[in-house]
Order: C-alpha cells, then sequence, then structure tokens
C-alpha cells in the first residue's frame, strides 16, 4: 500500500483546530506535513497556539522545513 503523505495549508487546520477535529486528517493521510509559514500563520490566529499543541499531539502530523 501506498504512503499518504499530504501537505495543507493554513485553512484546515484553523478550521479543523476550531471544531477539534484535526484527527480526522490524520485519519486520511499516513503524514500530514505542516510548512513552517503555514505554522507560523495558524499561530498568528487568537486560537492558534491551542491548534498547533492539537497537531504536536497527533503522531501524523510533522513540521516541515518547507515554506
Amino acid at each position: 500500500m501506498a504512503h499518504r503523505r499530504w501537505v495543507v495549508n493554513a485553512s484546515p487546520l484553523i478550521l479543523l483546530g476550531k471544531t477539534e477535529q484535526l484527527g480526522v486528517l490524520g485519519a486520511l493521510a499516513d503524514q500530514i506535513a505542516v510548512p513552517r509559514a503555514v505554522a507560523g500563520e495558524v499561530d498568528a490566529k487568537s486560537d492558534g497556539g491551542g491548534t498547533l499543541q492539537a497537531v504536536n499531539a497527533i503522531a501524523s502530523f510533522m513540521f516541515s522545513h518547507v515554506s
């Protein structure tokens, strides 16, 4: 079976973080790459810090040096 690696932008992270559904991405892909620039954009939101903490808690998410 092929590995499914997704690169996500800020919009799905912000929306799924607000609805506490970040695990949906983890269920759909084996790895989710979050570019550092995207992490910065999410962190700039008022509730972005909580979203990034939730992302860190999900094993399939990884921060990428790609911007």
